[in-house]
């Protein structure tokens, strides 16, 4: 077994670099898009302002590798993901950075669960199927109420704060 992986090494020594099916690409940018003008996601379509008026000064400090979709996007325009998995892989971290500055159970990170496992499940899709509807998206059973929204006053509810940076 040992011998295949030293064989295919040497027969892949052609100009061909895999990247992720363009189809798939263009259905993820838009997918994106979608998701950056639903009140529920938007916060996770820009980097988290991380100036002194939203309050979340310490997000960097927290968070050793921030990424938001707007760079997901970005990557997916250039061509950088050769492979789903590095997809996926980025599409997890949106979460888990949520995850780590803001508190388990939080509205929040239930959001940041349901943009990823929905732009995850749209990734799986072949290039050319229809993108579900956004309403499709929202569990609308999140198991919190309105008043459990507020995390922080001082900010400390969003990916770094509700206020500052999302696009809305």
């Amino acid at each position: 077994s040992s011998s295949s992986s030293s064989s295919s090494s040497s027969s892949s020594a052609t100009n061909f670099t895999p990247r992720l099916d363009p189809a798939v690409a263009d259905r993820m940018v838009k997918t994106i898009d979608m998701a950056a003008k639903t009140e529920e996601y938007s916060i996770f379509a820009q980097p988290v302002d991380t100036s002194e008026a939203t309050g979340v000064r310490d997000y960097l400090q927290k968070v050793p590798l921030p990424i938001d979709l707007t760079i997901i996007k970005q990557r997916l325009i250039n061509g950088y993901y050769r492979q789903r998995e590095a997809l996926e892989c980025d599409l997890q971290l949106v979460a888990e950075d949520c995850r780590i500055f803001n508190r388990e159970g939080t509205l929040i990170t239930a959001y940041a669960d349901e943009v990823v496992e929905a732009l995850i499940d749209e990734s799986l899709k072949p290039g050319d199927r229809p993108i579900k509807n956004m309403a499709w998206w929202r569990n609308e059973d999140v198991g919190e109420s309105e008043d459990e929204m507020a995390v922080d006053e001082g900010g400390g509810g969003r990916r770094g704060g509700w206020g500052g940076g999302g696009l809305g």
